[in-house]
């Protein structure tokens, strides 16, 4: 026999004599571990109201439907967007319990799900990313590039990750996270366009990244990400020459329009986007800087 373990009332903690500010929701098993590592101090003491939920001996596709009514019954008094259910199912908890033991950052499902936490310096803004942000990264780390850059993408997937294979994804999400939080500087509300090349830019820092450590010289973030900043131009004017100049019939003179008319911002919304970076990578060298002493200077074809 199962049973699913839900929030009690706020009025029952109440009902038992503590004053309102004392009395709090623990919405989720999982995301008070996530507060409680290693904070043991700052709540002992501290009771929480549960309501228990026993579920009778059924199948278990008939249990998953009670669930998700219970979990719609339960957040009926306040508004609760079906996405908001969806980006908390049991495999993205079960990935972002993987994404905190490894890099400590937290994965807020829905917004303002750690607002509290934050308000009372329990946990650190920076440390909670916001589940769109999350989304996209992780998809970008599991190899799939091209729904992460897409405009709707949590409309279309109702913010669903796919479970884990192994945990070499999470490495990659972390790096890619750093690399966009130092290029974005988490700005909010960044329209469509500006969201798009920072994530292209992400990926060829980390690509550049990743050819420096081959190489057995400095992947230091600030260095690469200036160096990947230079670079962008002629990054973009290679693949406007290898469109133009790719084999095609002599005849199909509509083809030789369209590569003429190369547009960049659709080729990094593309899915081959990611390959283009390594190919581009791939074709760089190393040289030293004659100013300073054996330094390195720029990646450059």
């Amino acid at each position: 026999m199962g049973a699913a373990v839900g929030i009690g009332p706020v009025a029952a903690c109440r009902g038992a004599g503590r004053p309102p500010s004392e009395c709090r929701y623990v919405t989720h098993r999982r995301t008070s571990e996530g507060l409680l590592a290693g904070r043991v101090k700052l709540f002992s003491g501290k009771e929480v109201v549960l309501r228990i939920i026993t579920l009778p001996q059924i199948d278990e596709a008939s249990k998953k439907e009670l669930i998700r009514s219970i979990s719609s019954a339960t957040n009926s008094q306040t508004a609760v967007a079906p996405i908001d259910r969806s980006a908390s199912n049991d495999d993205n908890r079960e990935i972002a319990e993987i994404v905190f033991r490894r890099t400590g950052l937290l994965y807020e499902p829905k917004r303002g799900e750690y607002s509290d936490a934050i308000r009372k310096n329990y946990i650190d803004r920076e440390d909670v990313v916001e589940r769109a942000l999350f989304t996209r990264l992780m998809h970008m780390a599991m190899g799939r590039y091209g729904l992460a850059v897409e405009r709707k993408m949590m409309r279309s997937t109702g913010g669903i990750i796919p479970a884990l294979e192994n945990d070499a994804p999470v490495g990659i999400f972390f790096e890619f996270y750093e690399i966009y939080r130092e290029i974005s500087q988490l700005k909010p509300h960044q329209n469509a366009e500006k969201l798009v090349n920072d994530l292209a830019l992400t990926t060829l820092v980390r690509a550049l990244r990743v050819r420096r450590r081959a190489d057995g010289v400095t992947d230091w973030l600030p260095k690469v990400l200036e160096e990947a900043r230079g670079l962008w131009a002629d990054f973009l004017n290679w693949k406007r020459e290898s469109v133009a100049n790719a084999p095609m019939p002599v005849e199909d003179t509509k083809l030789r329009r369209k590569a003429g008319n190369f547009s960049a911002s659709k080729w990094i919304r593309s899915a081959k986007f990611p390959a283009d970076v390594d190919e581009y990578v791939a074709l760089l060298s190393l040289e030293k800087d004659p100013t300073s002493d054996g330094a390195l200077a720029a990646i450059s074809r």
